[in-house]
């Protein structure tokens, strides 16, 4: 839940100087510092499970490689899709 919903809501919402959306600074204050904290408490346990089990983490490592690729692919093709649909108006983009 906190790198698909809680990082995104602070990348987007907080930390975006273009957004005018009005945001409680408490809950953004709050939300923050949960946040780091535990993503520092998740990093330490993990990679005390993942160096005990050096197996585990290259096979880890190469799967997560091999999505960030097929996910970063995905978006440039959309992003690339979307700008030529832009550039010739007369053309349909799917």
């Amino acid at each position: 839940m906190h790198h698909n919903v809680i990082k995104p809501w602070i990348t987007n919402q907080v930390q975006d100087i273009n957004n005018t959306i009005l945001i409680n600074h408490t809950k953004a204050y709050e939300l923050s510092s949960v946040s780091t904290i535990f993503i520092w408490f998740d990093f330490f346990m993990y990679m005390n499970i993942i160096l005990s089990q050096i197996d585990m983490l290259i096979i880890e490592t190469t799967i997560d490689l091999i999505m960030v690729l097929f996910v970063t692919k995905y978006y440039l093709n959309f992003k690339t899709a979307a700008q030529n649909g832009l550039e010739n108006k007369d053309e349909i983009v799917a």
